[in-house]
């Protein structure tokens, strides 16, 4: 009787009255495979693609812009698909919808990104304690 009980306990802690995973534990997969699964993998295949354009292993604007395009977006594009995939849906679902994929807001999104970056560095730059190459110098952090 009592293990009845936990089962269905379970059960309804696991699955939504729809028949298909809660929402809680579709995102824990969501992140358990973007971290241990999909990201490695994707990790592995960048390094090989990075070799080939011959993108060297440096922090640059080139491989701090290809990690982001394939890495993450990759990631996020991989893992959305997936659960739309699961879910009966589409991708655009979550977020973006495809006709404004090139819409004036995803513009406005990539311009705000750019500032954003070029206020940073310029930020470092007028900081005359920091050095952008390496590590900050010892007046830095306070050290004489």
């Amino acid at each position: 009787m009592v293990q009845l009980q936990t089962g269905k306990l379970l059960k309804e802690a696991l699955i939504a009255p729809d028949g298909k995973l809660r929402a809680i534990w579709r995102a824990a997969i969501y992140y358990g495979m973007g971290t241990s699964v999909v990201f490695p993998l994707l990790d592995w295949m960048y390094t090989q693609i990075a070799e080939f354009l011959h993108l060297g292993q440096g922090l640059t604007p080139g491989n701090i812009g290809f990690g982001e395009l394939f890495r993450n977006f990759v990631d996020a594009l991989t893992l959305t698909g997936s659960f739309a995939l699961y879910e009966g849906g589409r991708v655009d679902r979550y977020g973006l919808p495809v006709k404004s994929a090139l819409d004036r807001q995803t513009f406005e999104g990539a311009a705000a990104g750019v500032i954003v970056a070029a206020a940073v560095a310029l930020g470092m730059m007028a900081n005359p304690t920091y050095r952008a190459s390496g590590l900050p110098n010892a007046a830095f952090w306070g050290v004489p």
